[in-house]
């Protein structure tokens, strides 16, 4: 028996150590090389390959971001600008011709697009010997000039003069990262110190990748594989050219994310960059205080006049900011009298308005805008008129006060008419309210007056909208028991019991199964799907958007109990 059992476990641990499961891939962990943040672009190294576009999603500050390109780094299609710092104090003597031999290999296996920065430290000096676009010939010249000295080595204070060229403008490299040639060792007194390095390092903007001797001592490699594990980048021991060729692989084994937000706005905050791939998910801070310029003002895009709501309706290019403020509009009829704007509501569309008009016939109208701005660091300015031919407007209907009618019966019978139907309906209620209890359901009821009005894609100031009253309603079903808190901007919040069979699709419209009266649901909104007991989310190319939990949802996604579900004005809390 003991042996059958011994078999057993051999072939297990055989078959756990040969199954597909074991050979892990690179995206079963998400790890950052560089970041690079130039607004509206982010730049985001993730090691390893074999990452899925259609699975990536980035946020940055609260912002989800748009994924513009994503691929495998390439020497030969991607440029890079390499930092080569060559320790030449007395300590690397024992193995300074590999190093020289490595430093070589990087010169000679440089792409058209590439640079190369050298930078020697030893004695009390940090020397420039390449400050990137040299020759071939310039480049070559200057390694095979390298010597070692017997001096001091001022490491920390040459990462310093590498981060500084750096950062000195904004980058037009796919990448940039360091190889530092070293033994960890810095001896240097009053100089830039091990912390503020640590400071200028651990936010990946330039990752050091440390190519450490091998007979370094523990603690000084302890603390430059330190240095290297916070920038972003790795260390190696180098004992043979092999070595380098490894630590060069990993390097290489990278990809490439282009992500951009939707403004080139820094203001120098930290924000929290967060990156997501499938189940895997990374998160860290960065700076944003780059910027891209963007000198290119907004235009509309198309203007149209709707005959049902007797208002224009305008689409810009971009987001805007201004453009809910009715003063920004000038609108003339064709005697040259301005007309009164009633006010100003987010459009349907992404990016759009809808400008209503007071007292509108048909006529020929002047449009102008004056004051609206994109929403950039340069705020550029919209200047916009046009002409519009109003040809068939909406009716006014007007309506008629209900004439007083006398009371036929006296007050004292009014009275107690009044409270008898008062009882009831609280008997009523009451019943109600037990039967609702007993089903484990609740009545949804009318929510308070009021839209506390949040921010919508496409325009970035809102104002307040007419009052409304808002209700949320609800088909029941079969299977599935979930429970729903439902809160309608300012309005009070309401619980609601019910299951799902299949599905049941939420929106404004009263087709669906949970119909809520949100201005800004579409009328299909979202759908929550039943599958073999496990309940998924699935947006229905709403033209706001639903969120999960401060993400939003492109794609299916499985819901859990106590997720928090965002559409239009609308939070939903779902427990199961």
């Amino acid at each position: 028996m003991k042996k059958i059992l011994s078999v057993l476990i051999v072939i297990c641990l055989f078959v756990a150590c040969f199954s597909p499961a074991a050979y892990c891939d690179t995206t079963d962990i998400i790890s950052f090389g560089r970041i690079y943040v130039a607004m509206p672009q982010i730049n985001v190294e993730l090691k390893g390959t074999g990452f899925s576009a259609e699975e990536i999603q980035a946020n940055l500050g609260g912002e989800q971001l748009k994924l513009a390109d994503m691929h495998e780094f390439s020497p030969q299609q991607d440029s890079s600008r390499i930092f080569a710092l060559v320790d030449i104090s007395g300590s690397m003597k024992k193995g300074f011709p590999l190093v020289c031999q490595n430093v070589l290999s990087v010169a000679k296996n440089l792409g058209p697009e590439d640079e190369l920065v050298l930078i020697t430290f030893g004695g009390t000096d940090v020397e420039v010997l390449l400050q990137g676009g040299e020759t071939q010939s310039e480049i070559l010249n200057a390694v095979n000039s390298l010597t070692c000295t017997n001096g001091d080595t001022p490491f920390f204070e040459a990462l310093n003069r590498a981060y500084q060229i750096s950062n000195s403008k904004i980058s037009s490299f796919d990448r940039e990262y360091i190889i530092a040639f070293s033994d960890g060792v810095d001896i240097q007194v009053a100089a830039t110190t091990y912390n503020e390095v640590v400071e200028q390092f651990k936010t990946h903007s330039l990752p050091l990748y440390a190519a450490c001797t091998s007979y370094a001592q523990k603690d000084d490699v302890d603390r430059f594989g330190e240095l290297a594990r916070y920038s972003g980048g790795t260390i190696n021991k180098i004992e043979s050219e092999e070595d380098f060729a490894t630590l060069t692989r990993e390097i290489s084994n990278v990809t490439i994310c282009s992500f951009l937000a939707a403004n080139n706005i820094a203001d120098g905050s930290t924000r929290q960059l967060s990156v997501k791939h499938v189940s895997s998910f990374a998160e860290i801070n960065v700076p944003v205080y780059r910027s891209i310029p963007d000198n290119t003002p907004p235009t509309v895009e198309e203007i149209s006049f709707d005959t049902e709501r007797n208002a224009f309706r305008i689409r810009f290019s971009e987001q805007v900011k201004g453009a809910l403020d009715a003063n920004k509009y000038k609108i003339e009829n064709s005697a040259n009298e301005v007309m009164e704007v009633s006010f100003v509501e987010q459009g349907d569309e992404e990016n759009s308005v809808i400008v209503t008009i007071k007292g509108i016939k048909a006529d020929t109208y002047t449009l102008s805008i004056k004051g609206v701005t994109d929403n950039s660091q340069q705020a550029n300015p919209l200047t916009y008129s046009t002409t519009i031919e109003v040809t068939k407007v909406a009716e006014e209907k007007a309506v008629l006060p209900e004439p007083e009618k006398e009371n036929s019966l006296p007050a004292w019978l009014i009275a107690a008419l009044v409270v008898l139907a008062l009882v009831i309906i609280g008997a009523i209620v009451a019943v109600v309210l037990i039967a609702s209890k007993k089903d484990n359901q609740e009545v949804p009821v009318n929510q308070a007056q009021g839209v506390a009005v949040k921010p919508i894609p496409g325009v970035v100031e809102y104002e307040t909208q007419p009052v409304l009253q808002e209700q949320i309603h609800l088909k029941n079903g079969s299977a599935k028991k979930i429970n729903l808190r439902v809160k309608t901007g300012s309005s009070s919040e309401h619980n609601t019991v019910t299951q799902v069979s299949s599905s049941l699709m939420v929106g404004r419209s009263d087709i669906c199964d949970l119909y809520i009266d949100d201005i800004k649901l579409s009328r299909q909104h979202f759908v929550i799907e039943n599958e073999d007991g496990n309940l998924f989310i699935q947006d229905l190319k709403s033209k706001n958007g639903t969120f999960l939990n401060g993400t939003r949802v492109s794609s299916r996604q499985l819901l859990h109990s106590g997720d928090k579900i965002v559409a239009g004005l609308s939070d939903i809390v779902i427990t199961f």
